[in-house]
């Protein structure tokens, strides 16, 4: 097997691994985020879902250029940033960052299961 045909087959690996846990990551934020509102979240906890603004607004995309790959999660909703990280009179409620955690720590697992196939 010639030499860029290794790395294609890895590339798409690693594509394959990044597209399964970006999509695992966009479920688990989205259920974190589905508590019906009333009442409101408390502080430090993923916030309630009221309008489903933020809910419908969570996404991820995969990008390549060359050797390397990006997974990008992100909340489009404006309101997003200011729940994630709080303000100078709300606390935060995170909803992303436990997500992208688990996300640094599994996407390796995922991708040698991936290599496995090969």
């Amino acid at each position: 097997m010639a030499r860029a045909e290794v790395i294609n087959r890895i590339r798409s690996k690693l594509m394959l691994a990044m597209h399964e846990e970006g999509y695992e990551a966009k479920q688990n934020i989205r259920q974190a985020i589905s508590t019906p509102y009333p009442p409101a979240s408390a502080a430090g906890q993923p916030p309630h879902l009221r309008t489903g603004e933020l809910h419908g607004s969570v996404d991820y995309y995969v990008t390549a250029n060359g050797v390397s790959a990006d997974l990008t999660l992100r909340a489009t909703a404006d309101h997003a940033v200011y729940l994630e990280f709080g303000t100078q009179n709300m606390a935060a409620r995170p909803f992303m960052r436990p997500e992208i955690a688990r996300v640094r720590n599994d996407l390796p697992t995922t991708f040698l299961k991936h290599l496995r196939s090969l």
